[in-house]
């Protein structure tokens, strides 16, 4: 049985927080793996970025990411998988959490992605924890 609506049902509309087309994003999840929304994958890693290296700037606090279009010294793959009709693309970054004593539980969550226009690396500033 559907329940009629009243004037004293007060609704309220639903402002969701994800946007589509907004920022170029990334995030880290409590395993050590790191996911780029769409925004990302669309502006930054094109079909030619295969590989990336990681960097940590323990100063800054900050990590940085490098794009590669081949295999090279210390480069790992990009993991891409199909999840229904959208590829996934992301990183597993476990040893290199550990490596540097970053713990992936108080790091965890959304962070904006700056590029550095002269390279192909990116840069995430962490949060100081």
């Amino acid at each position: 049985m559907i329940r009629e609506r009243t004037e004293e049902m007060g609704f309220e509309l639903w402002k969701p927080a994800r946007i589509q087309g907004g920022s170029v994003c990334m995030r880290i999840t409590k395993n050590g793996l790191i996911y780029f929304n769409s925004m990302a994958r669309a502006k930054l890693f094109g079909s030619e970025y295969k590989y990336y290296r990681l960097y940590f700037d323990q100063r800054a606090n900050q990590i940085g990411l490098e794009r590669m279009t081949g295999n090279g010294e210390y480069s790992k793959p990009i993991l891409r998988k199909k999840n229904g009709e959208a590829f996934e693309s992301g990183l597993c970054a476990r040893g290199f959490f550990a490596f540097f004593g970053l713990d992936t539980k108080k790091i965890a969550g959304k962070y904006l992605i700056e590029v550095v226009a002269d390279r192909a690396l990116m840069v995430i500033q962490l949060p100081k924890v």
